[in-house]
């Protein structure tokens, strides 16, 4: 049995984020297989924008998901935060049930745990 953290969307009580022993599922309900696995996370950095605070998953392997991507505007996003913020994936806890400052703690957390 996997143990995994749910991080939900406050208003919409969405699932957004799925975390267990396999890696990072920044979106569970439309793609629940696709993980960022752990051997592909580098680290995690932290990203003001005007006042919003982002973490920016650092992977290995950007290429893969810009190349991987199907729907043409989801690419165009990841290719931009790649280009401007050095990863594909910059996540954002405003909308979450979850402060940036537990987000980050749960993501280091994960990765010293579960990175091989």
């Amino acid at each position: 049995m996997a143990l995994f953290t749910a991080i939900k969307q406050l208003v919409k009580n969405r699932l957004l984020i799925l975390i267990d022993e396999n890696g990072i599922n920044v979106n569970p309900k439309k793609t629940p297989t696709q993980n960022i696995e752990w051997n592909n996370v580098e680290a995690f950095s932290e990203l003001k924008i005007q006042s919003q605070k982002m973490v920016v998953i650092e992977v290995n392997n950007p290429e893969y998901w810009i190349k991987n991507e199907n729907n043409a505007i989801k690419r165009k996003l990841i290719e931009y935060n790649f280009n401007n913020y050095g990863s594909p994936f910059v996540i954002s806890a405003g909308s979450m049930q979850i402060n940036h400052a537990e987000l980050v703690k749960i993501f280091n957390e994960n990765l010293e745990k579960y990175k091989n």
